[in-house]
């Protein structure tokens, strides 16, 4: 228990789910203008390294799933220090983070109710979904444009071999 009692120790969680939401939103918000920036680079390099968006996607694909485990690790502190300090409340008589309140809160809420801690996991599977998409669709170009280079080549190899 933190020193100077059940007050101090539920202002300090408080104060901590404040902290990690506010670091939460800053990392989300970094991750996003990553993935932002790496899905630009890919419109713009394409035309000139058409190879260039395979490596790309891959580091989409990495990030996507860092931003994922971070987002679920800050969800989790988040969560620990929500729940801490609920249990601190009625001691205290408070009911600042109760259940009811919360509930009372959601009622009254009248558009699309996607709890905030639930979007910032979606987004980065969204996210590795188009980078997946994306790393097919390069692999499949440049597949098919070896592909069709390498059947030119044989074909006039072949014709070649044909004329003697």
């Amino acid at each position: 228990m933190a020193e100077g009692g059940p007050l101090e120790e539920y202002k300090l969680a408080v104060e901590l789910i404040r902290d990690e939401n506010k670091l939460t939103w800053e990392r989300f918000k970094l991750f996003f203008v990553i993935n932002s920036a790496l899905l630009a680079a890919i419109g713009y390099l394409k035309h000139d390294w058409p190879w260039w968006p395979l490596p790309i996607a891959s580091l989409g694909i990495v990030m996507c799933i860092v931003w994922w485990a971070v987002s679920a690790k800050n969800a989790a502190y988040s969560e620990y220090w929500t729940q801490r300090a609920r249990e601190l409340e009625p001691p205290l008589k408070l009911e600042l983070l109760s259940r009811k309140r919360w509930n009372k809160a959601r009622e009254d809420i009248r558009y699309f109710k996607i709890p905030a801690n639930k979007v910032i996991l979606l987004v980065p599977l969204a996210f590795l979904v188009v980078w997946i998409v994306t790393g097919i669709a390069c692999s499949i170009q440049l597949f098919s444009t070896w592909f069709s280079a390498a059947c030119s080549s044989a074909a006039f190899c072949w014709s070649f071999l044909t004329l003697y």
